[in-house]
């Protein structure tokens, strides 16, 4: 009889942390989604800002040109990354054969890009760079979420990565196309990274810090 109760105790508490585990996930793909549909309606309404037009012609003049010149301000990963999709797949202007190429005038290359070529052209390449900034920051909340929850548990994790999700600064940079949130991002995983090599050691936790130490120095000068 014993036994037979210990038993049934045993299955009782297995479903009750199963449904637990259900509950937290269903709550981080609520927080993603969440994140996902503001990012989306943010862009529809804001108007590029001052730099954006700036670093969308940083990260496409890498993709497309032999020239590195226009990038002397930030190290090229945070433009490669969020430039990556409309390089590839957007229609990609000749910035070779455009005003201020020539002369590394980067300045006069964004003012030619953005008001005398196709403007849609060029407001579709940001969006789908301030979308790939987006999707880094909701990869983040994901990746946060797992990394607190096999450390400390799920409720902890699901009420720390909805304070990410609700934190107004990330909401105002992560749907932007520039390299702040970049580099906050990879300084978080970087951190994150640290402090498993520290408590754990071992070389998988060691290459990861190198691999994230290694981003954050080619993403932005401060880094």
């Amino acid at each position: 009889v014993g036994r037979g109760m210990r038993e049934r105790s045993g299955d009782s508490g297995q479903l009750g942390r199963l449904k637990q585990a259900i509950r937290s996930r269903l709550g981080l793909i609520l927080i993603c989604a969440s994140m996902a549909v503001a990012f989306v309606h943010a862009e529809s309404v804001t108007s590029p800002t001052t730099d954006e037009a700036g670093h969308v012609v940083r990260g496409l003049t890498w993709w497309t040109t032999p020239d590195t010149r226009f990038n002397w301000p930030h190290p090229p990963l945070g433009h490669l990354v969020a430039t990556a999709p409309g390089a590839l797949f957007g229609e990609v202007p000749d910035f070779e054969s455009m005003k201020g190429y020539d002369q590394a005038d980067f300045i006069a290359l964004t003012r030619t890009y953005w008001k005398k070529g196709d403007y849609q052209a060029a407001r579709a390449q940001l969006r789908a760079a301030r979308w790939t900034t987006s999707l880094l920051s909701i990869l983040l909340a994901i990746y946060l979420y797992e990394w607190l929850r096999r450390r400390f548990g799920q409720r902890l994790a699901l009420i720390t990565t909805l304070l990410y999700a609700a934190n107004p600064i990330l909401l105002a940079h992560a749907g932007l196309m520039t390299t702040d949130f970049v580099v906050a991002g990879v300084t978080l995983f970087a951190l994150l990274q640290l402090y498993d090599y520290l408590q754990v050691g071992g070389w998988k936790h060691l290459a990861l810090l190198a691999l994230s130490v290694g981003a954050l120095l080619t993403t932005k000068l401060t880094g």
